[in-house]
């Protein structure tokens, strides 16, 4: 809900492969989530993501009235954007080459001027931008994409699909959604993807977690469907179910759909993701209160820390915590070090049981007396799967000249949430 006197304008932004939509809170324009339509007053909300260059100039169409010039032969179409934008793919238009990457930022700064008919971009304090999945060139892609938006840095935020799905739901307090939620999309493809959302009760806050998988969907079969939809209802208890994707627009699947009204509610639409992203924006202004914490593969799912002695006593000085996504996931500390030979950092797992420590060997470290050392530690992560900490030596002040030197010790990020966490099981490794 929203609190009372703090209430922000901020957005959410879903950027899906063949389309995208756009989700707004303004208290100026209404008291609810406005979804941004791709004509003021209009009634579509799903932009395709479709740029075309006009034939001999530059200039460019995105969206419906890309996909307009395109069949009226005036425009040639860029495929792919996303895709092309993850591999770092060129194209090339009437003879010139382009990179896809600037052309998809091309793109998003064209959708987020829909704004313009309600606020100014200026006064944007969060934008979230929800996507499929989140790998090593997504995060990349989203790096350089960010650098030339209209938007303030500091201001975006990155969030998968099943996290916006989570936000979504656990908003929705109208609906028994805590006894389980299904969701099923089904768009332009062979599958239909399933994700499960659960709740574990047992911590403050309350963790919601999602399952992920796929089905086959050949020609629309409501057979195949139907089968499929019952096996998951008897692995899977479920009181509330999504139906998204264009997939599901028609009535193919009558005997499919009858199974899933069966003592639950069953909802169909588009911007789900979309409003995931929006209220995620507005619990990272604090304007919305968080009763649960979302914990997927893009979180760390790990604590992590110095132990320091403070006032005689030894203490835990947090450097990252474990619902941090790991591709925003920095922590740089300056310490003076008891001893000179290693350094330890210390890992826990959710439930504060189980401990390892990672320790990184400065091999070759100068000679000075006791505690004349100081020292910067930099705890970072190159993918879902790698961790690196870096520690650097800065010398002590004027006695002793900081060399720069650093010492790198790399880790399976992985594998350290398998050992901490293996003995909960509501931990879902991939």
């Amino acid at each position: 809900m929203e609190k009372e006197g703090r209430r922000k304008v901020y957005a959410g932004y879903d950027l899906g492969e063949e389309y995208c939509q756009i989700s707004l809170f303004s208290p100026e324009n209404s008291s609810e989530p406005i979804s941004i339509a791709t004509l003021l007053g209009g009634e579509k909300i799903r932009i395709p993501m479709v740029l075309a260059k006009k034939k001999k100039t530059e200039q460019w169409y995105y969206g419906e009235e890309a996909v307009k010039q395109i069949e009226l032969g005036e425009a040639i179409q860029v495929n792919q954007l996303f895709r092309g934008s993850k591999n770092k793919q060129m194209v090339e238009l009437e003879g010139n080459q382009y990179e896809v990457l600037l052309l998809l930022q091309m793109f998003i700064k064209k959708t987020l001027g829909l704004i313009l008919s309600y606020v100014s971009l200026e006064q944007i304090e969060m934008c979230t931008f929800a996507v499929e999945k989140i790998d090593a060139e997504t995060v990349q892609m989203w790096k350089t994409v960010t650098k030339g938006l209209p938007i303030k840095k500091k201001c975006l935020r990155l969030i998968s699909y099943a996290e916006g799905f989570a936000y979504y739901t656990s908003f929705q307090q109208e609906l028994p959604w805590e006894r389980g939620v299904i969701l099923l999309e089904y768009n332009d493809s062979e599958k239909i993807k399933v994700k499960i959302l659960t709740v574990d009760k047992g911590t403050v806050p309350c963790l919601l977690f999602v399952e992920e998988k796929e089905w086959e969907a050949v020609e629309r079969q409501d057979t195949l469907l139907f089968q499929n939809a019952k096996q998951l209802l008897a692995e899977h208890r479920a009181s509330v179910i999504y139906l998204v994707g264009d997939g599901f627009v028609g009535s193919w699947y009558p005997e499919t759909l009858k199974l899933l009204c069966q003592g639950r509610r069953v909802f169909r639409g588009q911007n789900l993701y979309g409003l995931g992203a929006l209220n995620y924006s507005g619990i990272q202004l604090g304007v919305k209160k968080q009763d649960y914490l979302y914990l997927g593969e893009e979180q760390l799912h790990v604590n992590f820390f110095l132990k320091a002695v403070y006032q005689g006593e030894e203490v835990d000085y947090e450097i990252i915590s474990a619902e941090v996504h790991w591709f925003e996931a920095e922590g740089i500390i300056e310490f003076i070090p008891d001893r000179e030979n290693e350094v330890a950092v210390y890992a826990r797992g959710l439930d504060g049981k189980c401990e390892e420590v990672i320790r990184v060997p400065l091999k070759d470290f100068p000679v000075r007396e006791e505690k004349a050392s100081r020292l910067q530690m930099k705890l970072y992560f190159t993918d879902r799967n790698k961790g690196v900490i870096e520690v650097r030596d800065l010398g002590f002040g004027e006695i002793y000249q900081a060399t720069d030197k650093i010492w790198k010790e790399e880790f399976d990020l992985q594998l350290l949430k398998q050992k901490l966490n293996g003995n909960l099981e509501h931990i879902k490794e991939k």
